[in-house]
């Protein structure tokens, strides 16, 4: 089963695309599953980050901007454990699916071994058809190592191929029945 990589910098649009992809499915009437990261903002600036469980659309804030001398879990941010918690049980525990979708694998799992690193024994399970993660493009190579035995599809996502991706994307999960 295809594991695509949906790479871009923070600020692109993955969550924006991953949500397009969801709907586009859900048109053709595929079962979908997993998490999204959706991100807040205030007057332009991300302050937050909630934690959307696809399946059915329960979501609680995951983590917050860090104030001024506070320490940070990961880059600027500070998480919630127990969303983080409530973010791990979902994915331990996933309804069999056509896309399985988990937004994102980021440096606190794949880096420091935290967060939400059942998703990444999610992407390996096959209760799935096809899967979609989104993935900062300096950990790709370490995702490729920790998915090595999986057909994995990097689609790198730009400020001008970012309308187009999820069609396309769309379109190879329908050439590729595995199931």
């Amino acid at each position: 089963m295809p594991i695509v990589l949906l790479s871009a910098v923070s600020g692109v649009g993955k969550t924006t695309a991953c949500q397009r992809i969801i709907m586009l499915a859900r048109g053709k009437g595929l079962r979908v599953a997993g998490l999204l990261s959706l991100p807040m903002y205030r007057k332009g600036e991300k302050v937050g980050i909630r934690l959307h469980n696809i399946s059915n659309g329960e979501e609680y804030l995951l983590a917050r901007a860090i104030s001024e001398g506070e320490d940070a879990d990961v880059g600027m941010w500070k998480f919630d454990p127990v969303v983080v918690s409530w973010g791990q049980e979902i994915l331990a525990h996933l309804p069999s699916c056509d896309l399985l979708v988990i937004d994102e694998i980021g440096p606190l799992e794949l880096i420091h071994g935290h967060g939400l690193t059942n998703g990444l024994a999610a992407l390996r399970q096959e209760n799935h058809r096809f899967a979609i993660t989104t993935i900062r493009p300096e950990l790709v190579e370490k995702m490729r190592a920790t998915l090595e035995n999986h057909q994995i599809i990097v689609i790198n996502i730009t400020k001008q191929n970012r309308q187009t991706i999820p069609m396309k994307v769309i379109q190879l999960l329908e050439t590729k029945e595995t199931i």
